[in-house]
């Protein structure tokens, strides 16, 4: 189970036992690390049109021939990518932004591992073109691009050309196909999409590695890493694209044709490699003609308003929760816009989110305060019939109905915050849009508030759990006792702000600090309540 189901189902446990042990029914009696860039790379002869500083040797790199492999970088506003003509493909993809952190480096593709992205292959070749030799053909620093040739002993001659959007984190890869020879040849193609995962990631980061397979019509398919690290996963219908992705970013291919399959993996070395080969129906190029294909590649952060041009989009919206999660980050956004920071955005909506659901939280006040006036009542029907469990039961339902007791009225507003809990979990797990968005001494809500370092124990001292748990304890005392049962009950729920303190204190700041607040308004508005109501009656 990964971490995020953990952490959920503990919740939910948590939830569940408050619901328990507040109802009488229930009685007894009744960071991202990131991969470090290669060393310096030691320059080596660049071909006459090329610029000396865009070819270089990696001596790590070298495939089954033994030769050297040659290097060229290439960047745009949103990435640097370093091209190698081994197999013409990417050996390395830095983005200049990983999101909203400042100067932040991500690699989605790094060269230190030496397992380059978007190689293609022909099955049954005599000599792999995602080894194979190409020869540089053109590189154009100005207008992004950069194609590379290679012709092998069958007469057929390839042509693989990039050109990179000037400012998005986005680039088109074209394939040529020429047939020289007097046969017509066979050209089952594939293509391999990849995305370097990195090192020292902790559990919270991989439940957002996962290979999404995209059809024209039908359902979206969703492969966890989990699961791909068992096996590989493949489906055999037709894909219109295929994602990638880690903790805010992805890898995005989108073909000019739909492919016939895909195949998901995980490269299991010690970083992590997550791998998707798309398979494209055979097709025939007859003597002296040519065949061309085309992808889309989208390579960088999540921003849902830079996927939605692309039709990616999915990707932050698809499962159970997905347009739940899409609205709440809409309104957390609005709120940003009108305060100026997520910190704040957050104080408004939850502020927002309890006025909205105030009538509940009223309506189970006003439960727990006719379930104290009828205690004495309750405890007596329960000593009279303790051994009569039927007529028991009829007679606490008889007292509810008698004086409009809900037996489960306080427990509404605690489980209409399951799934807002939920969904601001996801929304700080997977829109970018949070990621290194600081507030008060929070220096990213995204992560613990990590306030320091406790010295010689070697962890993090989190200040708002311990704030989360005071808010719980002050919920408490004022809450009316007899409300909460037994006096066992009672002296159980007195455990409960630890216990959810403990949960609490590796989550993301900012939903700690949803549910601080959240706490603290139900106080405000628990103390404003039991000022202003009148006693039950009693017949």
């Amino acid at each position: 189970m990964n971490q995020e189901k953990r952490y959920l189902l503990a919740a939910a446990l948590s939830f569940l036992v408050l619901v328990l042990f507040y109802t009488p029914l229930f009685s007894r009696k009744g960071q991202n690390t990131i991969p470090s860039q290669g060393e310096s790379l030691p320059e080596s002869q660049s071909p006459s049109q090329i610029p000396e500083n865009t070819a270089n040797t990696l001596e790590h790199l070298q495939l089954e021939t033994g030769t050297p492999a040659q290097f060229y970088d290439l960047e745009n506003a949103a990435f640097t990518i370093q091209f190698t003509n081994k197999g013409a493909a990417v050996s390395g993809l830095t983005l200049k932004n990983g999101g909203n952190a400042e100067e932040e480096l991500v690699q989605l593709v790094s060269a230190a591992k030496g397992i380059p992205a978007f190689a293609v292959a022909i099955p049954n070749e005599p000599t792999s073109l995602a080894q194979a030799d190409f020869k540089l053909e053109q590189l154009d620093l100005n207008q992004k691009t950069i194609s590379f040739i290679y012709a092998n002993e069958t007469g057929l001659s390839v042509r693989k050309r990039y050109e990179l959007a000037p400012d998005k984190p986005s680039l088109k890869i074209i394939l040529e196909f020429e047939n020289n020879s007097d046969r017509s040849q066979q050209i089952p193609l594939e293509f391999v999409n990849r995305l370097d995962v990195g090192g020292g990631h902790s559990n919270y980061d991989q439940d957002q590695w996962e290979s999404f397979m995209v059809p024209k019509i039908g359902k979206i398919k969703v492969v966890k890493a989990g699961k791909m690290k068992k096996s590989s996963v493949s489906i055999s219908e037709t894909v219109e694209w295929q994602a990638l992705t880690r903790k805010y970013f992805a890898v995005i291919v989108k073909p000019d044709q739909e492919a016939s399959s895909v195949e998901s993996r995980f490269i299991n070395d010690k970083d992590g490699i997550l791998e998707a080969t798309l398979r494209f129906p055979p097709q025939e190029v007859a003597p002296k003609a040519k065949l061309e294909r085309s992808f889309l590649v989208y390579a960088g952060p999540e921003y849902y308003e830079e996927l939605k041009p692309f039709g990616f989009e999915a990707t932050l919206t698809q499962g159970l929760w997905g347009l739940f999660r899409y609205w709440l980050f809409l309104s957390l956004r609005f709120c940003e816009k009108l305060t100026g920071s997520y910190g704040f955005a957050i104080l408004l909506l939850t502020l927002l989110v309890k006025v909205l659901f105030s009538p509940f939280t009223h309506m189970s006040f006003d439960s727990m305060r006719k379930m104290q006036t009828i205690q004495p009542k309750l405890k007596a029907i329960q000593t009279q019939f303790k051994n009569d469990p039927t007529r028991l039961n009829k007679e606490m339902m008889e007292l509810y109905r008698r004086y409009k007791v809900n037996p489960m009225g306080g427990c509404l507003p605690m489980l209409i915050q399951i799934p807002i809990f939920i969904g601001f979990y996801q929304v700080l797990a997977q829109f970018v849009e949070l990621k290194g968005e600081a507030f008060w001494w929070i220096k990213d809500l995204t992560l613990p508030d990590r306030l320091a370092k406790i010295p010689y124990l070697g962890f993090d001292f989190n200040l708002l759990p311990l704030l989360m748990i005071g808010t719980m304890i002050w919920q408490q005392k004022v809450t009316p006792q007899q409300s909460m049962g037994s006096p066992e009950q009672a002296k159980i729920m007195q455990f409960m702000p630890i216990v959810f303190g403990f949960f609490f204190y590796q989550l993301p700041a900012g939903l700690v600090l949803y549910w601080t607040v959240n706490n603290l308004l139900t106080v405000i508005h628990q103390m404003l309540f039991h000022h202003k109501s009148k006693p039950v009656s009693e017949d």
